[in-house]
């Protein structure tokens, strides 16, 4: 209960810091901005959250439900982001979750989104912001359910200012193959390769109150890593993730090194468009404490140090070779859970 509470207090310490000291910045038309994901990593990626839900906060932003995988395996993190998409805007997300029991979670977040000018010029939106909650099963199927409450505040040209609220429900399930089965799993003298195949289906209600959409994705993931028993560190990943949403597709791929540097590549399919996608990554705190356990000077790779996680992404897009105007930067500080 103790530390129920210090994170309820500190994610609401935190959506002030964001609403009083985030400079706004330029975008598109408020009641369609969360068709955008606020996340460089996403982007890398075409867009595709599938594969990193529990390792960004801000895919609460696409489903409210992701708030539960990342409450999951992170105590607490904070995400900012500085995008251009079509225009400049700012996010800032914090999250983190409380175990209940073995198998359950509640995940707890804030998400802000900051503009001050939409293309039309017929409102000014001061502050665009959300909070989720979701609870998250994981067992043989990894499951969640959860709700985001929004305000969307608008400036319009004669100095009024307006409220609307929203709210989103959303749910993802996933199936780890055979990770269910306690399959997929090789030792080779001190090396662990996993592989597994996780199809799943994320679905969202957007927008309930003045206007509702349907967001619905079915797709798989296949997962391939190899860690080193004896150093207790992850080798290298590879992460395939396919989305498929109406007329729309996804392909996604992450190419991960020593849990230090990321490589993504993405391309999303809108009928004959075709946009690329691409983008990197770096975790800071990962290749120090690499350095470190390299030279044998920490041994306890379950202390507080080795779980702090402090990374920035990049990603951009392209199509046909030509740059669009979509790149990105998320930097992300992360407490994981052991």
């Amino acid at each position: 209960m103790k530390n129920g509470f210090r994170l309820i207090s500190g994610l609401i310490f935190v959506l002030f810091f964001f609403s009083l000291y985030a400079v706004p910045s330029p975008f598109m038309d408020p009641r369609s901005e969360d068709l955008y994901s606020p996340s460089a990593q996403a982007l890398g990626m075409g867009g595709s959250f599938s594969n990193i839900w529990a390792h960004d906060p801000q895919g609460m932003w696409e489903n409210p439900a992701a708030v539960g995988f990342f409450g999951y395996e992170n105590k607490m993190g904070i995400g900012t982001s500085n995008l251009e998409w079509l225009n400049r805007f700012g996010s800032g997300t914090i999250a983190g979750g409380i175990n209940i029991g073995d198998k359950m979670t509640l995940g707890l977040g804030m998400t802000t989104v900051n503009w001050n000018a939409v293309p039309d010029f017929a409102s000014m939106t001061l502050l665009y912001g959300g909070m989720s909650a979701a609870l998250s099963y994981h067992s043989f199927i990894d499951a969640s359910i959860g709700v985001s409450a929004k305000n969307l505040f608008l400036h319009y040209p004669d100095t009024t200012i307006s409220r609307n609220t929203a709210m989103d429900i959303g749910a993802i399930i996933e199936w780890p193959i055979l990770a269910s089965l306690k399959k997929g799993d090789l030792y080779m003298n001190d090396r662990h390769l996993h592989i597994d195949l996780t199809p799943g289906i994320h679905f969202a209600f957007k927008n309930l109150g003045p206007n509702v959409r349907n967001d619905y994705l079915f797709g798989f993931n296949v997962n391939l890593s190899m860690r080193d028993l004896d150093a207790g560190s992850e080798l290298i990943h590879v992460k395939y993730a396919h989305d498929i949403q109406e007329s729309e597709s996804v392909n996604a791929l992450e190419l991960g090194l020593y849990d230090v540097v990321f490589l993504r590549y993405g391309n999303q399919n809108y009928g004959s468009t075709n946009f690329i996608s691409s983008g990197y990554g770096i975790n800071y705190t990962g290749l120090i404490m690499n350095i470190v356990h390299a030279f044998g000077l920490d041994n306890d790779k379950s202390s507080i140090v080795n779980r702090i996680s402090v990374e920035q992404h990049w990603g951009t897009w392209t199509y046909n070779t030509q740059d669009v105007g979509v790149s990105g930067t998320t930097f992300l500080l992360k407490w994981q859970g052991k």
